[in-house]
């Protein structure tokens, strides 16, 4: 048996030790049940063992160092179980895994710089947990499509090692965190981005004119920042944009008017901004054609019917 799939059978209790009777294994979904108590060190004895889709289970305790021993492991989704801890070094010997995914658990502590040693990663989802201390520069060194480390409580600012990630990185997200500081000029060289996403943050600065850079870029939010000056014309240069969010900053001057003119079915569909004036009348941001527009005072945001 190569493949064991077991997703959503409404399973209970602990894993089924028997599994690692099954020396060629290579598959093991058990997705979406309701297993419980520890990940089985065991698992690390199927040395033929490709993929483990563990998500959305109830397992409990820390990630087994044994596991690292296990080579060939090309995913590993343990996503919305209680698993806690820290992330050990020795997760830079998983050398052939393309997707880590340990989103919405309870782990915590720094994450190791030799997880750049993971040299084949290109999905990395660890949001939703409590990981503290800096992003590490070492991401830079790796092949990334995606980093998603929002929701948690990051400190520092982001590492401007990033940008070498240039060729590579489509999805960025650091929204809710605790990092602070301005935009690296680096993140404006990530040509390939077709998301950036930075919101409910505590960043600063201006936006820069080097955006245009982003060819690629999608979805652009970073509302609930402390960003300033005006918004850059060459947003408007950007013919994948689809959506932005820039409300709740202190952004003056107005939405630029390419903008606008770019507003459709086949451009941009929905931009938001601090564009509802305030109790005393004030305006932050004027905007022609903004779907949705904020008051930076009074934190309430109306639908734009005209739009």
């Amino acid at each position: 048996t190569r493949t064991i799939n077991l997703h959503g059978q409404a399973m209970k209790g602990t894993f089924p030790e028997v599994v690692t009777h099954l020396p060629y294994v290579q598959n093991l979904a058990f997705a979406y049940n309701d297993l419980e108590g520890p990940l089985p060190d065991s698992i690390a004895s199927l040395r033929h063992l490709l993929n483990v889709e563990f998500q959305w289970n109830q397992f409990t305790g820390n990630l087994p160092l044994s596991w690292s021993n296990s080579k060939n492991l090309q995913l590993l989704n343990f996503a919305g179980n209680f698993l806690s801890g820290q992330l050990p070094s020795e997760i830079g010997l998983l050398r052939n895994t393309k997707g880590l995914f340990l989103q919405e658990n309870i782990l915590s502590g720094r994450l190791p710089d030799e997880i750049a040693e993971v040299s084949l990663l290109t999905y990395a989802r660890f949001h939703r947990n409590f990981f503290t201390g800096t992003v590490p520069s070492t991401f830079g060194e790796m092949n990334l499509n995606e980093l998603w480390l929002y929701r948690n409580p990051f400190t520092g600012t982001i590492p401007s090692e990033l940008g070498k990630l240039s060729n590579h990185l489509i999805d960025l997200r650091l929204y809710g965190t605790d990092l602070t500081g301005t935009v690296p000029d680096e993140i404006w060289e990530l040509t390939n981005l077709w998301r950036l996403d930075l919101h409910m943050g505590s960043f600063r600065g201006t936006i820069s004119s080097d955006i245009e850079n982003l060819e690629s870029l999608n979805v652009f939010r970073i509302s609930d920042n402390r960003f300033s000056g005006t918004l850059p014309t060459q947003l408007a240069l950007l013919s994948s944009l689809n959506t932005l969010w820039l409300d709740g900053n202190d952004f003056v001057g107005s939405v630029p008017s390419g903008l606008c003119d770019n507003k459709g079915p086949d451009g941009i569909e929905f931009i938001q901004a601090d564009c509802l004036p305030s109790p005393s009348g004030v305006v932050a941001v004027t905007c022609e054609c903004c779907d949705s527009c904020c008051s930076i005072e009074t934190d309430e945001c109306v639908t734009n019917s005209s739009e």
